[in-house]
């Protein structure tokens, strides 16, 4: 598609709606649902967006793993759940990857919740994470934005935060299991709720004025699409006409219940009519017609009224082989249009016209979609989003040859994970010791073996379990310097190895990059008394780390004598980074993890504790610098802000730092001077009290 048909009205980069608007404020978290999945995708081009990254991965390694750390680490959430026959793939572990198990069902919803400080967006589309979905295809989307006194459409954003809670109970088969990354997803969710609730004060109008939002959630024990179609016509006169948008349809030989379904929502005595645009191609005479749908949607029409008719639309997908790209862009979108003389309603989402997918069939999608309904006044500013077609006429011959649903339905030859296999959690001990906890369920298939991705040699087999007693969890011990975000299965009847993602239990559990692992004094100070990001000041740091090392001339007599030695130097450097660090906690925190990640990060206090206690001169220097430390700590002052973590839930963290410091600043060398161990011991008695 050119780029000028991309800014017509109507139309948009779906990319686009990841990246925050002015004024925004900073990330907090985002969760998402999608069939399939690519995790590079989604972790450098939606997350980088949402993020606001300045640094792009194939261009800026590892100063884009160090902004992504930072980034990343401040979110109080970031997962995708995906159905299980698509969950695979090697990410960062710093955002979850959860696995739908819908019994004999799949996840089909495409959803995004994204929440930074000023505003909550809800994304629902028909596109899948992948690349494909966000830059080839015809897709459609739609956007909720929730800002704080601003009328949105409270129903229906209530109604998502709780289909997103039910989709993500498919995520762990058994009953007594905890799993971190559901909670984190639960945590998520209650915030996003909180805050709507306290940000919304009323919904907009259902008159002539406005165009009102409401959403179509499918899915097992969930009225099926027809009926919350048609419960929003129940105030008014049913419609006359049906548009309806899809790349995929129920099988030739099938009932195709959902063209017969469609017609009982349209006015029942008079003229009705349904129209189809779907995907077609020439055959080689220019009067004939291969169209991608079956015949069974002309004959639905109901018998003995003569005033109803089925039309077809033709929607070009034409490659160019010498540019080898699409000039039309392949059909993915769906859509239902529905109006008569005076109203309108416009369904855009997840559902194909499928029977699965419009929840009428014995197991249904999880599907999600959005409806625009609205007066005819807003005929012509919804209907900019409707694909250009072409009109079938009469005198076309058609050759009827639905394409079967390869894209959004499993794949028979790919085994999902047995639900004998629950969770496998990555963790790291408080003395940097990492392990993976399995935790099984019950009725283990034959012959099972675990793997590491990729390896060859078997971290547990089903003998070994079963001679440990065929426990419920399982721990094993993880040597590698890298975390591992998924394990390989196999077993007897399964037709290969099959993934099984892994996710952390807690971002303490994860070591920083090796960039970011103890920084010097001197580049720690540096952070702590800048402005910039921190990506940026560490750049010139990494070069100048990364050159040969050479004898260096210094024209400036001063500067050859070293002072890096004497305390009084040092504690005047360090007093500013002291400032620094403390001007950072006293900011508000949005979330527990960007607390943790001042205190306990690579450049917060903890790592400036420790490269005092690296690089101090003598035990006394040492001592009387973290003594220093924890009384600049003492004086924080924590700030408040709506949404904010509560002052007095920080500075209770910054106290139980200052209790570890006191311990580290405990020796018995200061004995020998008397002064200096009384005004050490005399400043923890004050800061502590």
């Amino acid at each position: 598609m050119s780029k000028q048909t991309e800014r017509r009205p109507g139309f948009g980069k779906l990319l686009d709606a990841w990246t925050p608007p002015i004024n925004a404020g900073e990330p907090v978290g985002c969760v998402a649902t999608t069939f399939s999945f690519s995790p590079v995708f989604f972790e450098e081009e939606c997350l980088s967006r949402f993020l606001s990254l300045d640094t792009d991965p194939q261009e800026d390694d590892p100063l884009y793993l160090i902004e992504r750390e930072e980034k990343l680490s401040g979110l109080s959430c970031a997962g995708v759940l995906v159905d299980q026959h698509k969950c695979k793939g090697l990410r960062s572990l710093r955002w979850d990857l959860l696995s739908a198990r819908v019994p004999d069902s799949i996840l089909h919803a495409k959803i995004s919740l994204l929440y930074w400080s000023n505003l909550i967006r809800l994304l629902i589309a028909s596109a899948n994470l992948t690349d494909d979905s966000y830059r080839r295809n015809q897709e459609i989307f739609g956007v909720i934005d929730v800002k704080e006194g601003v009328k949105a459409p409270l129903t229906a954003l209530k109604s998502v935060i709780e289909f997103l809670r039910e989709t993500a109970s498919y995520t762990v088969t058994g009953t007594d299991k905890k799993s971190p990354a559901l909670n984190r997803w639960k945590n998520f969710l209650n915030t996003v709720s909180t805050v709507y609730d306290s940000w919304i004060t009323t919904e907009p109008s259902r008159s002539k004025k406005y165009i009102w939002t409401d959403v179509v959630l499918t899915g097992p024990g969930r009225p099926n699409a027809f009926e919350q179609l048609k419960d929003r016509w129940s105030r008014y006169s049913p419609p006359t006409e049906a548009h309806i948008v899809s790349p995929f349809f129920d099988p030739p030989g099938a009932e195709n219940k959902p063209a017969k379904k469609i017609w009982t929502i349209l006015k029942q005595r008079g003229k009705a009519n349904v129209t189809y645009y779907v995907k077609a191609e020439k055959d080689i005479a220019d009067d004939v017609l291969n169209l991608h749908a079956p015949e069974s949607l002309k004959k639905a029409a109901p018998s003995g009224r003569g005033l109803v008719k089925t039309d077809f639309e033709w929607i070009k997908e034409t490659f160019d082989e010498k540019e080898e790209k699409y000039s039309v862009r392949p059909l993915h979108m769906k859509a239902i249009w529905l109006d008569n003389e005076n109203w309108i309603s416009y369904m855009i989402g997840s559902s194909n016209f499928t029977s699965p997918g419009l929840g009428i069939s014995n197991n249904p999608n999880l599907e999600a979609n959005l409806v625009y309904s609205a007066h005819m006044d807003f005929y012509n500013k919804l209907g900019k989003s409707y694909p250009d077609s072409q009109k079938i006429g009469a005198d076309i011959t058609i050759y009827w040859k639905p394409v079967p649903d390869d894209e959004d339905s499993p794949d028979e030859h790919l085994t999902p994970l047995h639900p004998f296999f629950d969770q496998a959690i990555y963790i790291c001990d408080e003395k940097k010791k990492a392990y993976i906890d399995l935790s099984f369920n019950a009725n283990p298939p034959e012959q099972w073996i675990i793997y590491p991705f990729g390896g060859i040699t078997a971290l547990l087999t089903i003998s070994k379990w079963k001679q440990q007693g065929s426990p419920k969890t399982v721990r094993l011990p993880w040597d590698e310097e890298q975390p591992l975000s998924g394990l390989e299965v196999s077993w007897k009847d399964a037709s290969g190895r099959v993934w099984w993602q892994v996710n952390i239990d807690s971002p303490l559990s994860l070591m920083p990059p090796l960039e970011l692992r103890e920084l010097p004094l001197e580049v720690l100070i540096h952070v702590l008394t800048s402005a910039r990001p921190l990506h940026q000041i560490l750049k010139k740091w990494l070069k100048r780390k990364h050159q040969p090392t050479g004898d260096t001339v210094i024209d400036d007599p001063h500067k050859r004598v070293d002072t890096s030695a004497f305390l009084l130097q040092r504690t005047r450097r360090i007093s500013w980074a002291l400032k620094g660090l403390k001007e950072r906690l006293e900011r508000p925190f949005l979330t527990e993890e960007s607390l943790q990640w001042r205190l306990y990060g690579p450049v917060g206090v903890q790592a400036l504790a420790k490269a005092i206690t690296r690089e101090a001169k003598s035990e006394y220097e040492r001592c009387f610098l973290l003594a220093e430390l924890a009384l600049e700590l003492s004086r924080i002052k924590p700030k408040g802000a709506p949404e904010s973590l509560a002052p007095a839930k920080v500075k209770k963290k910054i106290y139980q730092i200052i209790g570890e410091l006191q311990t580290d600043a405990c020796s018995v060398t200061l004995k020998k001077i008397p002064q200096l161990n009384d005004y050490i011991r005399s400043t923890f008695n004050k800061v502590r009290t």
